[in-house]
C-alpha cells in the first residue's frame, strides 16, 4: 500500500488530492481547493502577475505540507491553461520545483483533455456517445467520446477568466454582453459544429468548476442541502435553463449569497452557464450529467494504467 499526492495547478484554484493505492486501485483520501486565480490580468499580457505568483507560492507550500502529513511517497504535478499561456509560466514552475523539490509540468491542451477524460471515465459509465466537457479558468476541454473511445478532443481557450477578462462588464451582464460572449462563443467552436455532424449525441458530462456549482446550487434548491460529492448528479435541462437565467440577473453581492456557489466562483459563473448554454444549442442536449471526477483523477488512472 502507498501514498500519492497530484497538484493541479488551475486558472483558478490550485488543488490537492491525495490517493491511497492497494492493489493498484486508488482510493481518495484527502482533497482540497485554493482559490489562487493565477490568471489573474494575464490573460491579455501574457504574463503572470506578482500577487497571483505570490498567492500560487503560498497554496503550494500550504499543499505541500499537508500532503506530508499524510506520508506520500511521491508528489506529482501538472499546470494548465493560465501558466502555459504566460510567458514566465516556465520560470514559475521551475522556482516552484526548485523551492518546493518538485516535479510539476506543464501539460499541453490536448494532454488535459486526454486526461479529462480518463478521469471521467474511471467515474461514470455511459451508453453512446457523450460530449465531455471541463470549463476551466483558462480553457475548456471538450471531447466526443464513448466509454471505450475518444472521437473528437481539443481544448479550446474559452475559461471562465480569460473570457471575463476579454469582456469584462459589471454583473448582470447587459444583453448586448450576453450576445457578444454567445457569438464569440459559437465562433470559436466552429469546428465543433462540422464533428457533431459526423459524431451527433444529446447528453453532456460535465466536470469540475461550472459543473460542480451547479449541481449544489440545484441540489440546495430541491433538497436544502448539498450533494454527495463523491458521486454523479443529473441535472435536468430546464432546472439548468431556469438556474442560469436566475443567475443571469444577479449582481456579483448577490451571487456570492447563492447556496451552493462557492463565493470565489461568483464572479465568473455566469460566463461559465453561458458556455453551457451555447453547447446545448449546439448539441440539442436533453441531458446533463455531472462527473465527479476530472484532470486529477485522470492524471492517476494513466499513472496506474486504469
Amino acid at each position: 500500500m502507498k501514498r500519492l499526492a497530484v497538484l493541479d495547478l488551475g486558472s483558478n484554484t490550485f488543488n490537492l488530492l491525495v490517493i491511497e493505492v492497494e492493489k493498484n486501485q486508488p482510493k481518495i483520501i484527502y482533497e482540497s481547493k485554493t482559490p489562487v486565480k493565477i490568471g489573474e490580468n494575464s490573460f491579455s499580457t501574457k504574463i503572470l502577475q506578482p500577487k497571483p505568483i505570490e498567492r500560487g507560492k503560498s497554496a503550494i507550500f500550504s499543499h505541500v505540507l499537508k500532503a506530508k502529513e499524510f506520508n506520500v511517497s511521491q508528489i506529482f504535478g501538472i499546470a494548465t491553461s493560465a501558466i502555459r499561456s504566460a510567458s514566465n509560466g516556465e520560470s514559475f514552475i521551475s522556482d516552484l520545483n526548485d523551492e518546493f523539490n518538485l516535479n510539476i509540468e506543464i501539460i499541453s491542451g490536448n494532454q488535459e483533455a486526454e486526461l479529462i477524460y480518463y478521469g471521467v471515465k474511471s467515474s461514470l459509465n455511459w451508453d453512446g456517445k457523450a460530449m465531455l466537457i471541463d470549463i476551466g479558468g483558462g480553457s475548456n476541454e471538450i471531447s466526443i467520446a464513448s466509454q471505450n473511445q475518444s472521437y473528437f478532443s481539443k481544448s479550446y481557450d474559452l475559461g471562465v477568466s480569460r473570457i471575463k477578462q476579454k469582456f469584462d462588464g459589471e454583473l448582470p451582464l447587459s444583453t448586448r454582453r450576453i450576445k457578444e460572449i454567445k457569438d464569440f462563443y459559437l465562433n470559436e467552436l466552429e469546428d465543433l459544429k462540422a464533428v457533431l455532424v459526423k459524431h451527433p449525441t444529446n447528453l453532456i458530462i460535465g466536470s469540475a468548476g461550472t459543473f460542480d456549482s451547479l449541481s449544489q446550487i440545484d441540489s440546495f434548491l430541491k433538497d436544502g442541502k448539498p450533494t454527495n460529492k463523491e458521486v454523479s448528479y443529473e441535472l435536468n435541462i430546464e432546472d439548468f435553463i431556469k438556474i442560469h437565467n436566475s443567475l443571469s440577473k444577479l449582481n456579483l453581492n448577490d451571487l456570492k449569497k447563492v447556496n451552493g456557489l462557492p463565493p470565489f466562483r461568483a464572479e465568473f459563473i455566469v460566463y461559465g452557464t453561458l458556455f453551457i448554454e451555447v453547447i446545448i444549442e449546439l448539441t440539442r442536449a436533453t441531458r446533463i450529467i455531472q462527473s465527479p471526477n476530472s484532470l486529477k483523477e485522470g492524471y492517476i488512472a494513466k499513472l496506474l494504467n486504469l
